[in-house]
């Protein structure tokens, strides 16, 4: 559905261009709208490139109920903002969420306080209830199958084929 617009709350466009940076273009490029939302010291000024519009994590947080309902949150499992209690608010005003398992839970790669908020979301994605996740290795897909059907599931290389996005049934 084109009405749809995507977001995700990431790393700043400028420090590095890995996965979100990927996900945001090839989004855009299909002219979706794609809300870049940095959490990082970012400012509150609203920029945008083609199809892309760069925001303060922060906005989402305001954006009215109909508005809401049009997008979906590409949540990466490797960001510590997205706590388990936020995302059950973001459900609750019609969000519609995609779990991006990219990567093991290790301490060392992302500090103590991320891993714990990273690992209780985790542990509860049957609760939250995403309405997919994807996954980036063979092997993570697997352990995932464990908990979930498989339409549920959708393995998505770190070489990122957009359409798996894209597809998600609209409510």
């Amino acid at each position: 559905n084109k009405d749809n617009i995507f977001a995700m709350v990431c790393i700043p466009w400028k420090d590095l261009f890995q996965r979100p940076q990927h996900l945001a273009t090839q989004i855009s490029n299909k002219n979706y709208t794609f809300l870049y939302a940095e959490n990082y010291g970012s400012d509150l000024s609203l920029k945008r490139m083609d199809n892309i519009i760069f925001i303060h994590n922060t906005m989402l947080d305001f954006l009215p109920n109909h508005i809401a309902k049009k997008i979906i949150i590409i949540e990466p499992s490797t960001d510590g903002f997205y706590t388990y209690e936020k995302i059950l608010k973001y459900k609750s005003k019609g969000y519609k969420i995609i779990y991006d398992y990219i990567d093991d839970f290790d301490e060392k790669i992302l500090g103590e306080n991320n891993s714990a908020i990273q690992l209780n979301v985790f542990k509860n994605l049957e609760k939250i209830d995403h309405d997919k996740i994807t996954v980036t290795a063979k092997r993570l897909y697997n352990q995932l199958l464990q908990r979930f059907p498989k339409e549920k599931l959708v393995l998505v290389p770190n070489a990122v084929n957009i359409e798996n996005f894209i597809n998600i049934p609209s409510s």
